[in-house]
Order: structure tokens, then C-alpha cells, then sequence
């Protein structure tokens, strides 16, 4: 197996907007460790939990560690998803930080804009479970 199979594998598998995601909360992450190391800031300490890079750092080394320990031991590796699902966990964290970052974007900028948003996704979001689980 070639070091570069398994992230193509995961990146050609993911959805773009859902890989989109992970990639604004994986620059969310570097961002606040670049700023911690540089500034010296106490992230760490602040109210928010979301905030601290204590927090995802976590998710960063499964989503990275793991798969690269993975591919280091070239260990055999068959319909390559199926034997690496504990990554998905990790991503769909730093996606969710992805959507929590953006959507405080959006809301500092246009407030009216993010409510009616928010409504309509969620409206949106109960009209698809309605529509796939049949009311």
C-alpha cells in the first residue's frame, strides 16, 4: 500500500461540502495552536470548552496519527473504509467545529441573516427526515 492510499481513499469517499467542513475546522485548529505557541494566549483556560485546542487536539491525532501508524507498519489494508472507520468520528467532530466557526461568522456579521437561516435548516433538515423515514 502507497503512504498517499488511504487519504485519497478517504478524500474521494467524503462528500466535498462534509470535506469542505473539515477542512475550515482543521484551519479553525491550526489557527488557535499557531496563535497559542506564538502569542502565548491561554487558550487553554478561557470559558469556552470549543475554543481550547485542548479540546480537538484529540480528534486531530486520530484523524492523523492513527491512519499514519496505519500506513508506516504497512499493514494490510482490504476495501480500505471498512477497516478505518474509527476516522470518521474525529471528522465529523472537526466538521461540526467547521459549522460552529462559520456560523458565528455569519452571525457577527448579519444576525438576521443566521436566524432566518437557522430556521430554514431547520425546517429543511425535518422535511428530508420526514421525506426518508415516511411520516
Amino acid at each position: 500500500m502507497t503512504r498517499f492510499y488511504l487519504p485519497l481513499w478517504f478524500w474521494a469517499v467524503i462528500p466535498i461540502p462534509l470535506a469542505l467542513l473539515i477542512l475550515i475546522g482543521l484551519s479553525y485548529f491550526i489557527r488557535g495552536a499557531l496563535r497559542q505557541v506564538t502569542k502565548g494566549e491561554p487558550e487553554i483556560l478561557k470559558d469556552n470548552l470549543l475554543r481550547s485546542e485542548l479540546f480537538m487536539t484529540p480528534f486531530v491525532i486520530q484523524v492523523f496519527l492513527l491512519p499514519f501508524l496505519v500506513v508506516a507498519s504497512n499493514a494490510p489494508t482490504w476495501d480500505a473504509m471498512r477497516h478505518h472507520l474509527y476516522v470518521l468520528p474525529s471528522l465529523a467532530v472537526l466538521a461540526s467545529v467547521g459549522v460552529w466557526w462559520g456560523w458565528n461568522q455569519v452571525e457577527a456579521i448579519r444576525p438576521k441573516l443566521a436566524r432566518s437561516a437557522g430556521k430554514t435548516g431547520i425546517v429543511l433538515i425535518g422535511g428530508l427526515a420526514i421525506a426518508e423515514f415516511g411520516a
